[in-house]
């Protein structure tokens, strides 16, 4: 069943004209057709930061249409005022559609005082590119000092058509004539989901996950690989070329992800990566559980590192 996941992360002060909101989409959604259902989880201290929203629909066109419903993009811009940073969406598509998504993964560089107004400018950008069709979702990390200097955001389409329509598109080159002086040069790299070998230890004689769940668990692996591999390296490998650090990184970090990390992460999630039986809700709380995991990652980070 189509599903679109949205966390939401609420100025202090602002939860109850977010939830007047949050309550007018609600209302709005059940005349849509197609509809199936809505859950609202609210956060809970010291668990889940954020307001998780869920919303399935029939069909995926049905998830679609409501999802650049013009009363809708009415109300998510008077929501936006009460949000800190732009919201997170994840949607669980058919997965009978022939199609293979795609990322692109910018990197920049923000400069020095400028990081208020990336903030502004980086809220249109995200903005902007969620009314396009085939848009899954923008995943980012913020830059961390003495582990990643750089901030990285990928953006996720159903399709390489779709995507480049997207990155042609007028509305992005107005966006990042903008930039200019934000930043420096914005890098981009293009990637096919192609994770399949990865979910092999899932549960054997099973078909590869959705390759947004793939997506998901190689996220919850990577990012404190790549964070300790930075923290533990950076000392000895920090003189180094560049081109030597980044064929060292990767190197081990696809080592520790192949042999290590995703064995040990698939087994763990595999009531969620291949369950018995499709449940919403257990795709549901196997995100929940990644989001969290992510959430808790990022906390002792900052704490240790």
């Amino acid at each position: 069943m189509p599903t679109v996941i949205i966390s939401q992360k609420v100025l202090p002060g602002k939860h109850g004209e977010f939830r007047q909101y949050q309550g007018d989409i609600g209302q709005l959604v059940k005349t849509q057709p197609g509809f199936v259902g809505m859950e609202v989880l609210e956060p809970v201290e010291g668990l889940q930061s954020e307001f998780v929203v869920v919303f399935r629909f029939l069909t995926d066109q049905e998830l679609q249409d409501w999802l650049v419903n013009g009363e809708r993009q009415l109300i998510l811009k008077k929501l936006a005022g009460t949000l800190s940073e732009p919201p997170s969406m994840q949607i669980l598509s058919d997965e009978n559609r022939p199609r293979q998504a795609v990322s692109v993964v910018f990197t920049q560089r923000i400069r020095p005082g400028a990081e208020q107004e990336f903030q502004r400018w980086r809220k249109e950008m995200v903005e902007a590119q969620s009314h396009f069709p085939g848009y899954l979702g923008t995943e980012s990390f913020p830059s961390t000092p003495g582990i990643q200097e750089d901030w990285v955001d990928i953006v996720r389409f159903e399709s390489a058509t779709e995507l480049e329509a997207w990155l042609a598109s007028p509305e992005r080159k107005r966006l990042l004539d903008r930039k200019s002086g934000l930043s420096e040069k914005l890098q981009e790299r293009r990637v096919a989901s192609g994770l399949e070998a990865w979910f092999s230890t899932a549960k054997k004689g099973t078909p590869p996950p959705p390759r947004w769940k793939q997506a998901l668990a190689v996220l919850l692996a990577l990012y404190p690989t790549a964070s300790l591999i930075a923290f533990v390296l950076g000392p000895i490998i920090n003189p180094w070329p560049l081109a030597l650090r980044m064929l060292t990184a990767n190197f081990l970090g696809v080592a520790v992800l192949t042999w290590i990390a995703m064995p040990f992460l698939t087994r763990r999630l595999a009531f969620w990566l291949a369950p018995h039986e499709k449940s919403a809700k257990t795709d549901v709380l196997g995100a929940l559980i990644v989001f969290i995991a992510l959430a808790a990652l990022v906390l002792t980070f900052l704490l240790l590192l």
